[in-house]
């Protein structure tokens, strides 16, 4: 057994995937790999990808879905977003064309941030980590910090999350959005179903049966692919970071796969998808089960 990184309960080891041990915390429901790579075995494996997307991508960030999305925050004007792993940067120039305020990207990837500035047009483009970031904000506090779908592949994602909510102002806003680990929407889009299934019946050595089975219990843990995604957080996971403090207030709700502003660049693939987004829609914002975790962190007002 070891411990969970979010709730601090045991986990128990559960099955294999992709080569590496699987831990499920009975507790907050959270599925992450038991022995996390080095930094060595994540760099090798990032070793040779390279950033792509083209500004065209843009057009598909900047809708009126996402400006609404955006002000509906109600931030103050002239607001300081921070984009968190931004990409393309999409979401920050989209702010910034809003005319929402001013927005600083920050990102590992020099490919990624090359793009932000160079062909985004973004003129505050940090090339590092959010733990460097001391020495590039100078005590700065943002209003509207996003972080979408970067945790997952984090070794302590936990960390992340904490450094992030202190950045924030009193009246700000954090946005962590990933993959839902207990979420059942792909039962709904057999091609990720049966991706994931897949994965589980070969690093098991298990019988098809058996696969689908465990893959409809909490312990599958949606979005697991190690060594990219390292863990299948659970809303209460989050919950339980702040769980022994005040000074936080933490929302948690769950987005489909089909939603225009959590998911902007999918689109379905032939008539069944249609059709099975516009259910997703429905059922997902009903059960709060879609593919997305998406959790609102703002500072308790009344401290």
């Amino acid at each position: 057994m070891d411990t969970c990184l979010f709730c601090n309960s045991a986990r128990v080891a559960t099955y294999s995937l992709s080569g590496s041990e699987i831990s499920f915390c009975n507790n907050c429901k959270t599925s992450g790999v038991s022995h996390p790579p080095s930094e060595s075995e994540i760099s090798d494996f990032y070793q040779g990808f390279s950033f792509q997307t083209d500004f065209s991508k843009y057009e598909l960030v900047a809708t009126p879905e996402m400006r609404a999305w955006m002000e509906g925050f109600a931030l103050r004007d002239d607001a300081k977003m921070l984009d968190v792993g931004g990409g393309g940067g999409f979401f920050a120039k989209a702010f910034e064309e809003f005319g929402l305020g001013e927005s600083t990207y920050i990102d590992l990837d020099s490919g990624a941030c090359e793009f932000a500035k160079n062909q985004v047009g973004l003129e505050r483009v940090i090339c590092d980590s959010v733990e460097n970031g001391g020495k590039y904000f100078q005590g700065q506090k943002f209003d509207f910090i996003y972080c979408r779908h970067v945790v997952e592949h984090l070794v302590n994602p936990s960390h992340l999350i904490m450094q992030c909510a202190e950045l924030l102002t009193h009246e700000g806003v954090f946005i962590v959005q990933c993959p839902s680990g207990l979420s059942k929407e792909g039962l709904l889009y057999p091609r990720y179903w049966f991706k994931f299934l897949r994965k589980t019946k070969v690093s098991n050595d298990w019988s098809w049966p058996r696969s689908f089975i465990f893959s409809l219990t909490d312990k599958h843990g949606w979005g697991l692919d190690p060594i990219r995604h390292l863990w299948a957080i659970s809303g209460d996971g989050i919950k339980s970071l702040f769980k022994n403090q005040n000074k936080y207030v933490v929302n948690v709700k769950g987005a489909s796969l089909a939603d225009p502003v959590y998911s902007p660049y999918w689109h379905p693939r032939g008539c069944f998808e249609r059709v099975t987004a516009k259910f997703a829609k429905i059922f997902c914002r009903r059960f709060k089960v879609g593919m997305h975790l998406v959790v609102e962190i703002r500072k308790n007002k009344n401290l």
